[in-house]
Order: C-alpha cells, then structure tokens, then sequence
C-alpha cells in the first residue's frame, strides 16, 4: 500500500519500512517469491467548470503520477492500527489485524514532482481532491485471501465534481519473480455471477458477483523433466476485484482491459462500435489523455474474456479482433480497469 494512489511495489525495489527489506507486490503464498501484481492504481475522473479531468495515481504508460500526500512532517505518514493485543500499532478502535489509514491529495501542480502527460499537452489539472484510503487485512482461515480497500473521496476546491467515476487500474505481471519475461503470458476476464452454495442440482441458483480477475495464461509449469508439472514456483492462482459497496444504489460499472505497447498496431482492446473512437494513439487499446480515461471509465462495457481475443464478435456489437488475435487469446502483458459510478460531490 502506499499514499501516492498506487498499490503494489512495482517490483522496482521499494523498501517496506516495517522490514526494511524490498516489498513484496501481492506475494501469494507469503515467501513463494510469487507476485500477483506489478502495480494497481486509483483513478477518478469526473466533469469540473465543463471540462473533462482525470487524476491517476499513476497513468500506466506514460509514468504520471498525480496524487501526493502533504510533507511527512505536516501529517503525510500512514496511519496503522490493529486489533492484535500483541501489536505495538494495537488500538482498540481499529477494524482488522493490519489497518493502514493514509490521506492525500491531487492538489500538487509542481511540475518537479507532477510530469506533464504529453497525450494532454498541458500541465496536470486537479479534481481539487482529498482522498482517505483505509485497507483492512485479516490472517483468520476465512479472511486471509482478501484486503479490503476503502476510500472517501471528499471536495476541497471551489467547484462541483459532477458525474464522478472511480476506476481501479491493474497491471498484474503474474509470474515468479526469477522468471524473466514471465509478465507477458497473462490472461483476464470478469465474471459477473457465481453458482451459489444455497443452490442444489434441482434448484441451481446464482450469485451476482460482478469481478474482475486476472491470471497467469497456463501458470507456468515446469517441463524440465519432459512433462509439464505445476511446482511450488507455478503461479497457479487468481486475483481478482470487486466493488463491495457504494453510496450510489444505481452504481453503472464498466470492465475494459487493453494492451499497451510502443507501437500502434500492437496496442488493442475489446471496443464495442459504438463506442469507437480515435484514442489518438493509432491504435485501438491505451486510453490515452484525461478526456479518453473518463469515456473508458463510463463506457458501460464488459469487455469479452481475453481468452476469446480470436472469435470475431462483429455480429454482436464489436470491433473486429486485432491482427495479434491468436497472441493475445494465449496471454499477452494485459491490464485491466474496473471503474464504476457516477457521483455528484459537492
């Protein structure tokens, strides 16, 4: 976690001040040097003064990042309770065994720490945005697989935010951290029900989940031996992400995933035709520039499973499948947004 939007350590080598050692990135299991995630990201984008603005934690192409905490000295650190009598952090008031409590802002617009996104070409606009994130982790048998995220979202500039959506950005690279190019095979999709337990073989009965997952395309088995076989280096699990609740009942949810690349062609994802436009990329998948992030962000699309990347779905309502079709459908380096509103804050 951090307080700059961003989540995960970007396997760059950032240290965990608890340890001192360099952060795992959704290491699963704990110690398997297996890593679920490169980096996720917040983004919000909304309509200010009749302009179209989207703030990022971090743009995903172009290395923007837009959302700071104040100076470590003013109050910028985490905050971190927990609910274990033996944690040096125990507070009776904290909800979870590991509570981080982090607050910031996408208020800075000194372009020394604030790049300007040359796909805008012009200096970073803010929403006028405070932002309090708390995530809540468990180690219980029932709990230990999942983290809650919770944000509140508060307006501290002078205009309203009007039709707001939240989106999470993620760029899993699901692969053993030993394993070079191990990020390029991934895979991902988004469920929208599950069979349900209260079911039974007469009376099947679904439950609406609403997810998005990604994973690693056939999770790596060794075939060292001449016969493919997953081993404890094998990253054989999914992850996943879900909104759990809103403060808006009729909350529209959007699922996009694309491939970024250096060149046109290569960079694709699942367009609906009546949502085509020119991303002003040349190609067909990055959302490039605020005004682009904010119509991915509200486009109400489920994008079809990468797995089904070569079946031309022209008949239903979409692009034709990228010329890379059959490389992708195998996993390719993907990324995923799950975004969803609108809010009006005032």
């Amino acid at each position: 976690m951090t307080n700059y939007g961003i989540f995960g350590s970007q396997l760059e080598g950032i240290i965990d001040p608890e340890t001192n050692e360099v952060a795992p990135s959704c290491e699963f299991p704990a110690g398997s040097d297996i890593d679920y995630l490169f980096q996720g990201a917040l983004w919000i984008g909304a309509i200010v003064n009749d302009d179209t603005l989207c703030t990022t934690g971090h743009d995903g192409w172009q290395h923007v990042f837009e959302m700071f905490p104040t100076e470590c000295a003013e109050g910028g650190n985490f905050i971190k309770r927990s609910t274990r009598k033996t944690d040096e952090a125990y507070d009776p008031n904290a909800i979870s065994e590991a509570d981080y409590i982090a607050v910031y802002y996408d208020t800075l617009v000194d372009q020394a720490y604030v790049a300007q996104n040359p796909d805008d070409g012009r200096p970073h606009e803010p929403l006028g945005i405070e932002i309090t994130q708390r995530s809540y982790a468990w180690s219980y048998s029932y709990a230990e697989d999942f983290v809650l995220l919770d944000f509140l979202v508060r307006n501290i500039g002078v205009a309203e935010i009007r039709k707001a959506y939240i989106g999470l950005y993620v760029d899993a690279d699901v692969y053993h951290i030993t394993d070079n190019g191990g990020y390029t095979d991934d895979i991902c999709g988004f469920r929208f029900s599950y069979p349900s337990p209260a079911g039974c073989d007469d009376f099947p009965l679904e439950d609406t989940i609403l997810t998005a997952w990604i994973a690693d395309g056939d999770g790596d088995p060794d075939a060292s031996s001449g016969t493919r076989v997953f081993t404890e280096r094998s990253p054989t699990a999914v992850t996943a992400t879900r909104v759990v609740r809103s403060p808006n009942p009729d909350l529209e949810t959007s699922f996009n995933w694309w491939v970024s690349h250096g060149t046109a062609s290569q960079d694709w994802g699942p367009i609906r035709k009546d949502n085509n436009r020119d991303l002003g990329t040349g190609g067909l998948g990055t959302p490039a520039g605020d005004p682009n992030k904010y119509f991915f962000m509200k486009n109400g699309e489920f994008d079809y499973d990468q797995l089904w990347s070569a079946v031309d779905f022209s008949g239903d309502g979409w692009l034709p499948p990228s010329g890379l079709a059959n490389d992708l459908a195998d996993g390719y380096d993907t990324r995923y947004l799950l975004s969803f509103g609108p809010f009006d804050i005032g």
